[in-house]
């Protein structure tokens, strides 16, 4: 095995694995301790979500929904007698920040796109 000569150790029970492609789905067969692991479509990474078509529409509605989330958790401060400056900032720190972000991956994403095709000449 490739990683014991890294003395590397791999837990075969917690181990899957993902082909990355946009392309056309083929099952892949890696062999662990004897075993085949089990190909998934998805997995959850350092808090985000990765696709197997490298698409993150996924992430975008789950970042979203965390963001709607906090809003609604906080509902009853807005409603209540707050300072229309403290609602304001209230808003920009759970709704704003979650949707700069999510906007900065689509624009990221697209411009990897457009990197990617080549132009017909």
């Amino acid at each position: 095995m490739m990683s014991l000569n890294y003395n590397m150790k791999i837990n075969a029970k917690k181990t899957t694995v993902m082909k990355i492609s946009k392309g056309t789905e083929l099952a892949m067969k890696i062999v662990v301790a004897g075993e085949i692991r089990e190909q998934v479509k998805e997995f959850c990474y350092v808090g985000s979500i990765i696709s197997d078509d490298a698409r993150c529409h996924r992430e975008i509605t789950r970042r979203i929904a965390m963001g709607k989330e906090a809003f609604y958790r906080k509902k009853e401060l807005l409603r209540g007698g707050l300072k229309r400056c403290l609602k304001k900032r209230m808003v920009k720190t759970l709704i704003w920040s979650v949707i700069l972000y999510i906007m900065r991956e689509i624009i990221e994403r697209r411009m990897e796109g457009k990197r990617g095709r080549r132009r017909p000449r």
